[in-house]
């Protein structure tokens, strides 16, 4: 993955056998790292149980224009 980001600072480590690589980035916009991933890379990393918590019953139903039954 490629990441091009305006930042201050950053420190980048490899390790376990230099297979993984830590970064810390400071004073970057969220945005600027939101802007590398799809939403089906969101979905695959977090879960789609999480994304819809996050969302809302209410919000969710009324995209789906839902209702609650009795």
């Amino acid at each position: 993955m490629d990441l091009k980001l305006d930042c201050k600072f950053v420190n980048i480590s490899a390790g376990y056998y230099n297979k993984e690589v830590t970064a810390e980035i400071q004073n970057v916009a969220q945005a600027d790292v939101l802007e590398h991933f799809n939403i089906k890379e969101i979905v695959s990393h977090f879960g789609i149980k999480d994304l819809l918590d996050e969302i809302g019953d209410k919000e969710c139903k009324s995209h789906f224009d839902l209702v609650d039954s009795e």
